[in-house]
């Protein structure tokens, strides 16, 4: 015998029932992640696959990447003026495909981390101003650059030889 559902969770076309609340509130605050993950990595595969038989059916061959079909399609038509972003996009695809298929639940979790870590370990740009700014005896980059190149070819600077 069945009871009826304490909480109903709809959400897009799916609906779930659950006869504890506290299964239903988990449920809503940690699967709507997982469940976006996958949904955003199926997405991918979907259109690079998708994308990559349109590009191969264009060209009337096989290839192992988009890009590559891009290329060998470039030797024989051009983009239309309209249109011309497509390559751009075909590139950002295929670097979301190339990242998404290699992530494994360890290859994630590694690279949130260094994410993390390289957002932790952001400098303030108000604290930057605050290290030391090179000074008239220690010039910038670009100022010992151009003395390293004055100093080369025998040039000094100043007024030259002679001058009072």
């Amino acid at each position: 015998k069945h009871s009826a559902p304490l909480v109903v969770v709809r959400g897009g076309g799916e609906r779930q029932y659950f006869n504890n609340v506290s299964l239903a509130r988990e449920y809503v605050l940690t699967s709507r992640d997982v469940r976006d993950v996958a949904g955003t990595d199926s997405c991918i595969f979907r259109l690079a696959k998708s994308t990559l038989a349109a590009i191969e059916v264009k060209a009337g061959k096989k290839f192992n990447g988009i890009q590559a079909g891009v290329s060998n399609l470039r030797k024989r038509y051009r983009f239309a003026d309209s249109h011309m972003g497509a390559p751009r996009r075909l590139r950002a695809l295929q670097d979301a495909f190339s990242l998404v298929r290699h992530i494994t639940e360890m290859g994630e979790q590694a690279f949130l981390d260094e994410m993390q870590a390289s957002l932790d370990g952001m400098i303030e740009l108000e604290a930057m101003d605050a290290v030391e700014q090179p000074t008239a005896e220690q010039p910038g980059r670009r100022a010992r650059k151009k003395n390293k190149k004055k100093i080369a070819s025998g040039s000094q600077g100043g007024a030259g030889v002679g001058a009072v």
